[in-house]
């Protein structure tokens, strides 16, 4: 189910997707996995775009794409299996070269269980570099001044201990419609790597995702963790390509206050 909402020269301001987790998208614990929930957010932010001329048909007809460039995740609560949850997500306008957009994620009583904020870049597709958003900013509509989050959106910081934990090889399955690998593909192998045993990863309080380069098929990348111990401590992660060591992404995760 679709909301759309008022509209600016036909374009809406705000998209509304309501959601239900499914089996394939719900943890060990039957919550609506990180993975999941930022595969909707992708559905939602497309779906928005699409409705504003500015999807994947339209970039690509100019031979551009967009790319998920910064992240930041606050979690009071996740949806667990077979419970219906909505995702609201709306344009901030741009910052730079960064378009800016912000998520809701509310339970069938309204109550928020998610904030989000990130930074999205428009690709050149045949240079892969970054162009700029005059075509973006012609016809999304901004509300600069509504924020899920007060997150700024800065770099994250490096691992100052890094400690290998293993390495990842990038398959056919982790390549999207871009024919690199897809963002949410990042985040699992974060949490993969920070995980324990089964059990997986602690109980977060927020999650941060910079994407710095992307990586192709075939590309051998090494995981890199400075573990934070103590409950509301922040872990930082590094993925790098292994055969010429540059970063591709760098992520943080604070964990909830009062974990065991």
């Amino acid at each position: 189910m679709t909301n759309q909402s008022e509209t600016v020269h036909g374009y809406p301001l705000f998209w509304k997707d309501r959601y239900t987790v499914r089996s394939y998208d719900a943890d060990t614990e039957k919550r609506l996995t990180l993975m999941g929930l930022c595969n909707y957010f992708q559905e939602s932010a497309w779906r928005h775009a699409e409705r504003c001329d500015l999807g994947y048909g339209s970039l690509a007809e100019k031979g551009q794409f967009w790319v998920l460039s910064r992240l930041y995740i606050e979690i009071a609560g996740l949806p667990v299996w077979q419970q219906p949850f909505s995702i609201e997500t709306w344009s901030k306008g741009t910052k730079g070269l960064f378009a800016l957009r912000d998520f809701l994620v509310e339970d069938d009583q309204g109550g928020v269980m998610v904030r989000a904020t990130s930074g999205w870049l428009i690709l050149d597709a045949a240079r892969r570099r970054p162009v700029r958003l005059s075509s973006f900013e012609m016809t999304m509509p901004f509300l600069p001044d509504r924020h899920a989050s007060a997150d700024p959106l800065d770099k994250i910081e490096p691992p100052k201990k890094p400690e290998k934990k293993g390495g990842i090889t990038v398959h056919y399955c982790d390549l999207d419609l871009n024919r690199h690998t897809n963002s949410s593909r990042y985040i699992e192998w974060v949490l993969n790597g920070v995980s324990k045993g089964g059990a997986g990863p602690e109980k977060m309080a927020s999650f941060c995702v910079n994407y710095l380069a992307e990586s192709v098929y075939g590309d051998r990348i090494e995981l890199l963790v400075d573990r934070g111990t103590e409950a509301g401590a922040t872990t930082f992660i590094s993925l790098v390509r292994r055969h010429d060591k540059r970063e591709l992404c760098r992520a943080c995760i604070r964990s909830a206050v009062g974990n065991g």
